[in-house]
């Protein structure tokens, strides 16, 4: 998937649920969710790249110093976009990011309107399957013989990665940042179950825009897409063939899809999803 489409709605995600108050979430299972952050994400040269961010700077085991590790993995993939070439703002300082969340987090509205959309239906998408094709990384050591290594050279089969995605899938919603959301969600897994991943890509994908559905009429808000059909217009329009690049140093999932993206611009001003 295109990073352009997840990648800002993932890190806003990701950065809320580390810069809300605990509460009655679990330390443990917030944890959980970024150890498994890097089997799920929808790029395989992400994962390379957030594998090796990992080991160079561990997940804390305190929910009050995830926020500043997470301000630091941020800038290293600022800094790799930067080396391709790619136009990249400068890095804030951490008391910047702390500013614009706790802004954000105080207004009025920040807690009943759900964000995150762009990136869950991408990483819902690319749902590893029997039928999944991705190549490789070239240069791959011989001898893989855990679980991260195999993730980072990409050499998983879709057996292996699916028990990473299941766990991440069966935490989202129970650390997401606010109470109404939080509660939207179980109300949607009640009514829906949890995420079918046995059942492929588009089972999945089609669970998630139910889901959709349910927790935006749950929390009274307007749901981005109202219908399936534009769900899946949208995400094709976004998705790349990145999986038979075998290069760990080329760009970042990047796709020339103009013509799809044009053609959903008018459907959406049609408001016609």
């Amino acid at each position: 998937m295109d990073t352009r489409f997840w990648g800002p709605s993932g890190w806003r995600l990701l950065h809320l649920i580390l810069e809300t108050p605990l509460e009655e979430r679990n330390e443990k299972q917030i944890k959980t969710l970024f150890e498994t952050l890097p089997y799920i994400l929808p790029c395989k040269f992400c994962r390379y790249s957030l594998s090796t961010y990992y080991e160079k700077h561990p997940i804390p085991n305190n929910f009050a110093d995830m926020s500043h590790w997470l301000y630091v993995i941020h800038n290293e993939v600022n800094g790799k976009l930067r080396s391709q070439d790619i136009p990249t703002e400068d890095n804030p300082t951490y008391e910047e990011v702390k500013k614009r969340y706790k802004e954000w987090t105080s207004m009025p509205c920040s807690s009943t309107q759900m964000l995150g959309w762009d990136f869950l239906f991408s990483v819902a998408n690319t749902t590893p399957s029997k039928s999944s094709r991705s190549s490789p990384m070239e240069e791959a050591p011989a001898i893989l013989n855990t679980d991260v290594l195999r993730n980072r050279w990409n050499t998983m089969t879709y057996k292996e990665r699916l028990p990473y995605v299941q766990k991440w899938w069966q935490t989202i919603g129970q650390v997401l940042p606010f109470k109404p959301w939080r509660k939207a969600w179980s109300v949607a897994t009640q009514k829906e179950g949890q995420a079918p991943l046995n059942k492929g890509r588009r089972v999945t994908l089609n669970w998630l825009f139910r889901m959709e559905q349910t927790i935006c009429k749950t929390m009274a808000e307007q749901a981005p897409h109202n219908s399936f059909y534009g769900l899946c217009k949208e995400v094709s329009a976004f998705s790349s063939d990145c999986g038979k690049k075998t290069n760990p140093r080329v760009k970042t999932c990047r796709a020339k899809k103009e013509k799809a993206r044009a053609t959903l611009r008018r459907l959406r001003n049609s408001n016609v999803q």
